[in-house]
This record gives C-alpha cells, structure tokens and sequence, in this order.
C-alpha cells in the first residue's frame, strides 16, 4: 500500500489537538472523560497499522462462517443453521484484519455490536444465501447504507442449496434488478458467486478442480484488487469519519449548553455553514481529480480538444455546485430571517426582565441581519472561475504548437508538457474553488461571528472551544482519486 507516514503522523497531531482540550470539553461538560478515550483508543487502534479491515457482513446462515474457512483453507468458524456468531471474530488475512460479524437479522444485542463495529471497517463483503435473502428489502437497505457510505462493498452470492448455472445466473439478475429498485449504484459494487462450502473442501481435501469450480478464487482476486487499490483511501476515508462523527457531537452539545436562544440560533447556523464551506470544497475539489483523472491516454491530433473539454467539465462543475450552494444559502438565510421575526415578536410580548429574551440581542441580530448581502453574490466567484481556467487553455495551445523540438523528444516533450498543463489546470481550477465557496460563505460566517462579539456574554468559552475544533476538521486530510 501507498507511504501512509504523512497522513499518520497528521492524524497524530490532530489526537495530540483533541487531547489539549480535553480538559475543555470535560469542564464544561460537553463531553465525558470515557468517551474521549474511547474515540482515543479507536484513533490509536486504526493508526497503529493504518492498513484497511475487512468486515464479514450479512444476513446469518447466509454461509459467512464457511466463507471465511475457505478463505484460509481450514476451520476457523463454527457454522451451522443457527447463528454462530454472537461477537466480532478477528482474523489476520494477508496481513489484513478480517472480521466476522453476527447477521444483519441476528437477535438485537448482536445486531448492534455489529452496527458499531461497521463504523471501523473500510472494506464490505455482504453475503447473500441463494437459499434467501435475494428479494429481501432489508439485505438492500444495508447495502444501500454502505454504499452511501462510501465503502467498497462486494456482494457475495453463496450456493447454499443445489441450483442449475442458469437458475443462479436468473438470482443475479434479480440482484441487479433489486439494486436499480431501490436506488442503489450497481457501479458502486461488485457481484460475485460462490459455491463457499465447495471451495472450503477442495482447498482443506486438495482438490483444486472442484475450488476453481466454486468460483472461490475470483472473490479472493476481487479482495485483493480492492485493498490494493483503495486500501489507503478507505482508511483516511473511516479515520475522517471518527473525527466528524465525534467532533460534530461535540457541536451538538456545545450548541445545547448555550443557554440564550438567540445565541443558539446563530451558533447553529455558524456550524452548519462551516460543515457546508468544508464539504463544498472537498466534493468540488475531488470532482476536479476525478475530472482530470479521467484522461489516461494521449492522442497528439486530439490532445488541444480533451483538455478544453476537461476545462468546460471543470467550469460547469465549479458553476453547477456554487449556483445550488447559493440557491440553499439563500433558503436558509429567510429561514434564519424568520426566526428572527419570531424572536422579535416574543421580545415585544415580554412582560418583566426575568424574561430569557434579551432584547439587545434580538437589535444586534436584526441589525447583522439586514446588512448581510441579499441576494447573495453567486456570480462573482464563478466569474472568478470562468477568469482563471479560460487563459490556461490558451497557454495549453501555445505549448503544443511549438515545433522547435527534435522529432525523437517530440513524444516525451509532449508527455511532459500535457502532465504539466494538466497540473496548472488543477492548481488553476483549485484556487478558484477556494476563492469561489470563500466568497459564497464567509460574508454569512463572518457576519453571524460578529453578532456574537458585538455579545459577550458566558458562552465565549464554549464558543472558543467549537472554533479550535472547527480548526481541527479543516486539518483532516482530503481524500485523493
């Protein structure tokens, strides 16, 4: 796998951040001493090898436990008609950690160890018995969750009881159609069927014919070529998610132990327009990879047109995002200004100073409110975009049509040149994205932090806490192509 030391030694400090303010969020009762060392030690566990894990998923008597006999080719799981399996079960499996999981459909206790374990695995395999669990809702809805979540997922077909090739080709074909059913990406996962049982004999009995016959070793190649490909990318992809998940329920308390419900309401807004601004800028810039990843080969005659037409998917991209961020902004904004409203109006009802609305608020709020740019200025930043890529392709030209260079460095000099453009293109498209979502979210952001300055009141601290976690989330690494 790639050279993981940066993003762990990333991770590292972003730990050695969280635990600076552990005092903090103790104090202040945002959080508990165990739940911060319990995010602690899930951060040092992933760290430790910073290597993906494999999670066995499924219903139960699907056939989980003999898949992951016949993947080491000896009995290390019970099985049997009934669940076997009501803890996780690890294993080491080509240097990875492999885990065998109760049933989706297991008693409750054993559905939620299950449920929080998933939250640590970055690589799925969801098994499906040919003998059920085709048509069921649930075995989609769980596979919908994964893909959602952004977790590679192979869907494994077993030969639980006797069916003809075509009579299993007819149950993968209902897997497909199920998948369009229930809106499920199929491109975002990866069928295979197996005979589990077959494949556990022939390797423990030797009998390679019948083990390539059980379809077997395709799904270990399959698992293989996912580690390998996205293993490192799947890791930071679930380490992202722990600090997400954790510091966005330090907002969600932070928020609840402000006390003055006008302050509250521009606490919230401050927090989902930050997650927002982060969010945008990380999609846009991923698109922008995936954009010019999308370019593997180069043909001379055609090489000017794929890096226009790469340019023009960049700008409407960059247009497409911000013009629907603003669209939402804007919504969110009149909502805002009605709530506003609604305080005003319970401000004026106020009949004695032991009332909990304060009045100095509401005046600083409204007036933050109606100096804030209405309409928001969409247009300038994808200006700024359309500015800044539009030149480039200009220089591109310019670069190609120089006819100096000997004919035998002619290919190499080109390679380097398109690999150089393209990476001018991206730097280009990148500070445009920064500038553009800046432009589109900091007059909002900045506004509302000025209402609470104009405010001082008990809840700096927390408030200084939420902005040196807020920090945190902008630090966490971007995930590559």
């Amino acid at each position: 796998m790639e050279n993981t030391i940066q993003e762990v030694q990333i991770y590292k400090n972003l730990k050695s951040e969280m635990m600076g303010l552990k005092q903090d969020i103790i104090n202040l009762e945002v959080s508990t001493k165990e739940n911060i060392g319990e995010f602690c030690n899930k951060i040092d566990s992933k760290l430790e090898s910073f290597t993906p894990s494999i999670m066995l998923y499924g219903c139960y008597n699907s056939g989980k436990s003999t898949i992951m006999n016949a993947l080491f080719g000896k009995k290390v799981a019970e099985v049997g008609d009934k669940p076997q399996t009501s803890q996780i079960q690890q294993y080491t499996y080509h240097n990875y950690t492999i885990y065998d999981t109760p049933g989706i459909n297991a008693p409750m206790e054993h559905e939620k160890v299950t449920s929080e374990h998933y939250k640590k695995c970055e690589v799925i395999l969801f098994v499906i018995s040919n003998a059920s669990g085709v048509d069921e809702k649930i075995t989609y809805d769980k596979i919908k969750q994964i893909v959602d979540d952004k977790k590679p997922v192979i869907m494994v077909l077993n030969k639980k009881q006797d069916a003809s090739d075509e009579e299993l080709k007819a149950q993968e074909d209902a897997i497909y159609a199920n998948l369009e059913k229930y809106n499920i990406d199929k491109n975002k996962c990866s069928l295979k069927t197996i005979n589990a049982q077959s494949a556990f004999k022939g390797r423990v009995e030797g009998k390679n014919s019948l083990f390539e016959k059980s379809g077997f070793q395709k799904l270990d190649d399959e698992i293989k070529r996912i580690i390998d490909e996205s293993g490192k990318r799947e890791v930071i992809n679930v380490v992202n998610k722990m600090f997400e998940e954790t510091i966005n329920t330090l907002f969600h308390n932070i928020d609840n132990k402000i006390s003055n419900p006008q302050l509250k309401i521009i606490e919230e807004e401050i927090s989902k327009y930050e997650m927002a601004k982060r969010n945008c800028k990380q999609e846009l810039l991923r698109t922008i990879q995936n954009i010019l990843g999308s370019i593997s080969t180069i043909d001379e005659s055609q090489i000017n047109q794929m890096l226009e037409n790469c340019a023009k998917k960049i700008e409407y991209s960059i247009n497409d995002r911000l013009q629907g961020e603003a669209k939402h902004l804007q919504k969110s904004f009149e909502q805002l200004k009605l709530q506003y409203k609604q305080i005003e109006m319970d401000t004026n009802d106020a009949t004695n100073a032991t009332d909990i609305i304060d009045s100095k608020i509401v005046a600083i709020l409204g007036t933050t409110l109606a100096t804030l740019p209405i309409p928001i200025p969409v247009l300038k930043p994808i200006g700024a975009v359309l500015m800044t890529i539009a030149p480039l392709i200009d220089k591109i030209k310019d670069v190609f049509g120089n006819k100096a260079e000997r004919e035998k460095e002619r290919t190499r000099a080109m390679q380097d040149k398109f690999r150089e453009a393209k990476n001018s293109l991206q730097k280009e498209a990148e500070s445009s994205i920064l500038q553009g979502v800046d432009s589109l979210f900091n007059p909002l952001i900045s506004g509302l932090n000025n209402t609470l300055d104009n405010h001082k009141v008990d809840e700096d601290t927390l408030r200084n806490l939420k902005e040196k976690l807020s920090k945190i989330l902008t630090k966490l690494p971007v995930l590559d192509k």
